[in-house]
This record gives structure tokens, sequence and C-alpha cells, in this order.
């Protein structure tokens, strides 16, 4: 620590300060006349009309997520929303930005949905004079907003990237020529409706669920495998093959997968397998033409869940997909479609990595400024 800096107790920092009602999050309004703050990522989590649940206060301060570990600075008066939300009033030594960088430089061990402030208490802060806290607010302001540039640059090239595919998607899948899936299909099935046994070793059997269903993609972190046993009760009428199509149709409803070569694949619940007839539609066509917006929102129109939800295997065979008459014409869409998701794939991963690589400047700045380095 720097010399003539002082160090305090987290205790000894922070006034005593009582909220309001916290509101829990299922009464939360999209518009209203106050903001609502609460533990989650976002600055604003809804709005309430109710003045009397305002917590108002004549200095800024910090909220601290007690489950989330999420750090907010707070100028203006709001509700306080759910449980979890810890208000954070530092003492009048303390300049409240400074100490809003401070909590942000605390590094805590997330230990899941349990409760984390017990451990922001056990720290102690270090208290420089009120002129070298302003000294160090304004570097970490100036800091901190080029990093954010940069961030929200990487953002926006990656969304226009996903944007210019979906524009795309939908100028090449425009046709007046349609016809029900079921035409264009050698067969249609849905899955086994048990829970997969999971079976504890990787080099067995996957089991694709809509858990592992992506736009286009099979998202391997949360795959689960069975063993052999188990994946001869689930491949049931039609054994999963390479290109088979093997679409989510009960909760995210929509995403769509082709089966790769590598792996012999069974189904988990609520998905449903199409077989392309390749003389009529090329399997990739047909993936890209189910994750358009014109098959998308048929399956919304048809959706019958309640709470969650779910389209029936009988109205799936009779979504209409946008055909090109030739197997040339297809191969080209799907050409034109491989390029840009490619490109997205890579912004994606540029992405990122550009978020880690700010959030790692972020804590290495305030690791400077709270050492007195900076």
């Amino acid at each position: 620590m720097k010399q003539g800096w002082s160090i305090k107790s987290f205790g000894d920092c922070i006034e005593k300060v009582k909220a309001t009602t916290k509101l829990q999050s299922s009464l939360y309004k999209d518009s209203g006349t106050y903001p609502i703050v609460s533990q989650e990522k976002e600055l604003i989590s809804g709005y309430w009309d109710i003045k009397e649940d305002l917590f108002c206060h004549s200095t800024p301060l910090v909220v601290f997520g007690d489950h989330t570990m999420v750090v907010k600075y707070i100028d203006f008066d709001f509700v306080v929303g759910a449980d979890g939300v810890k208000i954070l009033m530092p003492k009048p030594f303390l300049l409240p930005k400074f100490f809003y960088y401070w909590v942000s430089s605390v590094q805590i061990q997330s230990r899941g949905y349990a409760r984390h402030f017990r451990y922001l208490k056990e720290t102690s802060v270090p208290i420089p004079s009120q002129s070298e806290q302003q000294r160090i607010v304004d570097i970490l302001d100036a800091e901190f907003a080029k990093i954010d540039a940069l961030k929200e640059n990487a953002e926006k090239n990656l969304q226009n990237a996903k944007d210019l595919f979906q524009a795309v998607l939908r100028r090449e899948l425009y046709s007046t020529y349609t016809q029900p899936l079921v035409d264009v299909c050698l067969g249609i099935v849905d899955c086994p409706h048990s829970t997969p046994k999971k079976s504890t070793k990787k080099t067995e059997y996957p089991c694709i669920r809509t858990s592992e269903l992506g736009k286009g993609e099979i998202l391997w972190s949360t795959m689960q495998y069975v063993d052999e046993d188990e994946y001869l009760k689930r491949i049931g009428r039609m054994i999963p093959q390479y290109e088979d199509i093997v679409y989510g149709r009960e909760g995210t409803i929509g995403n769509a997968v082709l089966i790769p070569k590598e792996h012999n694949f069974c189904l988990g619940q609520r998905t449903t397998m199409f077989r392309p007839n390749k003389d009529i539609v090329d399997p990739k066509y047909l993936l890209y033409a189910i994750l358009s917006p014109y098959v998308y929102d048929q399956a919304m129109m048809k959706n019958n869940g309640c709470g969650v939800a779910h389209v029936n295997v009988a109205d799936i065979k009779q979504f209409r997909i946008p055909m090109k008459r030739t197997s040339a014409e297809q191969q080209r869409v799907v050409g034109v479609l491989d390029r840009l998701n490619t490109n997205c794939k890579i912004l994606n991963e540029n992405f990122l990595k550009t978020m880690i690589l700010c959030d790692d400047l972020k804590q290495a700045l305030l690791r400077k400024a709270f050492n007195g380095e900076l």
C-alpha cells in the first residue's frame, strides 16, 4: 500500500441503511415511474409506480449482489428489487465512485447461488486522501471508458454480422414455391418420451436433448452420454444417421442441428428427427430453411403449450418449407449462408476473447489503483 494511505475494516467504511420493501421479481413492470435495481447484471431490472417503495438517498451509493456479486454504482433513487440486494453507503471520508471501484476490485470466489456478502465484509479498505481518491477515479473513469468502447465496438461488429446473416437468410429463402416438410423427408419421428439414463463415461453414446440444440450446431458442453443398452432402447424406429436433422419441439422451439459423421447419436426428450430426401432437398439447405424466420413463425403459430412452448409432431410435418427447384440452386444458397455463418462464428470468437481481455484489463487497472501504483 502507498505511503500516507490508511486502512480501515469494511464495516467501518459504510453507513447503516435500512432498505425499503424489497420487491419480488414477479411484480416488476416493463415501464413505470420509478426504476427497480436488483442484483442482476442489468443496471435497471424493471419499473414500479408506488412512491412509498422508493429508496431515496442524497449521495451516490454502491449496490452489491449477495448471490451474483454484481456491483453497481447508483446515483439515482430506486426501488429495491427482490432478495440479495446489499445497499452500501460509504462514509464521508470515501468518495462513492472510489468506493465503487474498490468493491469492484475485490475478487471473491463464486460459490454458486450462495451468499457472498459475508466474504466482502471480511476485507479491509485502503483510504488515501480525498484528492488522491478523486485523481484515481478520474484515471479509472477515462481508462474504463476506452475499454468499454472496445467492448461496444466488438459487440456492434458481431451484431452487424448476425443482422446481415438474417437478412440474407430471408432473401435467399424467400420463395413462392413451398412444400410440406413431410413431403421432402423420408421419415419424421418423435423422440422417446422417457428420460435418458445417463452414463458416467464420455466414450459411449451421445444423447442429443433440447439443451444440446443450437442454431445449426451441437452444444457439446452440456452433452449427456448413455451406455449401449440405453442407446439401443432410444434409437427407436429410425436410427439417427449422418445428415439427419434433430429439431427442438418443446421449450426453446426451433433450434435444430445436422447429425455429424463422427458419433452414434440417440435422441433425448422433446426432440424430433427428420431424414431429408436427398433426391429432393439438400440436408444443409433444409436445415437453414428450418432455422429461418419463415418456418419459426409457423412453429410459434402452432405453439399449444401452456407455460412451456410446445409443438405437436403432426403440426411439424405440415410446416411449409421454402424450396429452390434445383439441387444447384440449393447448394448455391448453402454456400452463401455457410460463408456468412463462418464469419459470424469468427466474430463471435473475437467478441468472447475481447470481453475476457477487457475484463482482465479492468482488473489489472484496479489492482494498480489500490496498490497505489497509478
